[in-house]
C-alpha cells in the first residue's frame, strides 16, 4: 500500500492571465488617440545623377545631400526627366555606399502591383534588404540578411517581416544558431515564441511563449514546452519566471491561436520576398555579364554588387563548420544525459 500526492499549482483566473495584455492595449489605444491628426505631406526629394547627361531626377532624401561628397547614380534608363524602369540607384558618399534595385514608372514613383519590389545593399553596414513597398511607398514587406564578420568572428543572420495595421510580425534565424525566434507586436504586445532546434538539457526548453512589453521586457505569463512533452505555466516578474501555475484554456488557446498566426505570416511573407528576389535575377543578369559598365564609375564600384558575396564564402564554411560540430557534441550530451536519467 502507498500513498500518492499530486502537485497542485495555483489555478489563475481568466481575467488575470490576460489583465497585463490589456492594460498594454489599452495605453496603447489612448496614446493612439492622441497622435491621431494629419500629417504635412513632404515633397519628394531628388537628385541628378552624375552618369546621366539628360535630366533624370533620382529620388533621394535629405540625410543623403547633407553628407560630404555625396554623388548619386542611375543605372537605367531616363523618360520625362525622371529615372525611369528597371535599374539600379547607387548613392555613395565619403561615409556611406547604398545601391537599391527598383523599378520605376512615370515621373519617378514605384509602380504598385499590388506591391513595388526593391533589394538595397549597404556595402558599409553589411547587410541586403529585399522588400515590398505598399501604395503608400511605406515597406510592407521585408527580408533582411545582415553579415557580421569581424575580428575572426563570422555572423550572419535573417530576418523576415510583414507590417500589419498595429505592428508588425517577425521571424528571427540563422544556419549558424540553434535557436530562432517567431513574434508578433500587435498594440505594443510583443508574442514571441523561442524554439531551440536541438535540447540541450532538460532545463532549456524546446519551445518557449512569453508576453513582452515593447521594450522586450517579459510580462503576465509564459508556457514552455519540453523535449520530454511536459508543459509548464509560469508567472513573469520582472522578467523572471517566479511561479508554476495552471492557466485558463482561454489562455492557452490565444498561445495556440498566434502560433498558428505566425506560421501563416512566416510563409505568406516568404512568398511575396520571391518578387523582389526575382526582380535582382533579372538585374544582375544584365549587369553582371562582364561587359556592363556605368559612366563614370570604376569596374570595380560598378560591379562590387556582382561579387561582394564572395568574400563571405570561406568564412561562411569555417563557421559553419564550427556550428556543426557544437551541434553534434550537444546532442551528444543531451542522449547521455538522457540515458542516464532512464536508468
Amino acid at each position: 500500500t502507498g500513498c500518492q500526492t499530486t502537485t497542485q499549482f495555483r489555478k489563475v483566473s481568466v481575467e488575470d492571465a490576460f489583465s497585463d495584455i490589456r492594460k498594454i492595449e489599452e495605453s496603447y489605444k489612448a496614446q493612439l488617440d492622441e497622435e491621431i491628426q494629419s500629417l504635412p505631406d513632404k515633397s519628394p526629394l531628388y537628385t541628378q545623377p552624375a552618369n546621366k547627361s539628360v535630366p533624370c531626377k533620382l529620388p533621394t532624401t535629405q540625410d543623403q545631400l547633407d553628407r560630404s561628397n555625396f554623388r548619386a547614380f542611375w543605372d537605367g534608363e531616363c523618360k520625362d526627366g525622371f529615372a525611369y524602369g528597371l535599374g539600379r540607384d547607387i548613392a555613395i558618399s565619403d561615409t556611406h555606399h547604398v545601391e537599391e534595385i527598383t523599378i520605376y514608372g512615370d515621373n519617378g514613383k514605384t509602380p504598385v502591383s499590388p506591391f513595388s519590389p526593391f533589394v538595397r545593399y549597404d556595402f558599409v553596414h553589411q547587410f541586403v534588404a529585399y522588400g515590398l513597398n505598399d501604395d503608400k511607398g511605406a515597406p510592407q514587406y521585408v527580408l533582411q540578411e545582415t553579415i557580421t564578420n569581424e575580428g575572426g568572428k563570422f555572423h550572419v543572420e535573417y530576418s523576415l517581416r510583414e507590417y500589419t495595421k498595429n505592428g508588425y510580425d517577425v521571424a528571427i534565424w540563422s544556419p549558424l544558431s540553434n535557436t530562432s525566434i517567431i513574434a508578433s507586436d500587435s498594440e505594443n504586445v510583443g508574442y514571441k515564441y523561442t524554439i531551440n532546434k536541438i535540447n540541450i538539457n532538460n532545463g532549456t526548453p524546446t519551445s518557449l511563449f512569453e508576453t513582452l512589453t515593447n521594450k522586450g521586457s517579459p510580462i503576465g505569463f509564459a508556457v514552455a514546452k519540453y523535449a520530454n512533452g511536459q508543459v509548464g505555466h509560469f508567472k513573469v516578474n520582472n522578467g523572471e519566471p517566479v511561479e508554476l501555475v495552471e492557466l485558463p484554456k482561454e489562455y492557452l488557446s490565444m498561445v495556440v491561436k498566434k502560433n498558428q498566426e505566425l506560421l501563416e505570416f512566416n510563409s505568406r511573407a516568404s512568398n511575396k520576398i520571391e518578387k523582389a528576389k526575382r526582380m535582382e535575377k533579372e538585374y544582375l543578369y544584365r549587369a553582371c555579364n562582364g561587359n556592363h559598365g556605368i559612366s563614370g564609375l570604376e569596374k570595380k564600384v560598378s560591379n562590387k554588387i556582382c561579387t561582394w558575396r564572395d568574400q563571405f564564402k570561406e568564412p561562411f564554411e569555417l563557421a559553419l563548420n564550427r556550428f556543426n560540430e557544437s551541434l553534434e557534441k550537444m546532442k551528444a550530451e543531451a542522449e547521455t544525459q538522457a540515458e542516464e536519467q532512464r536508468i
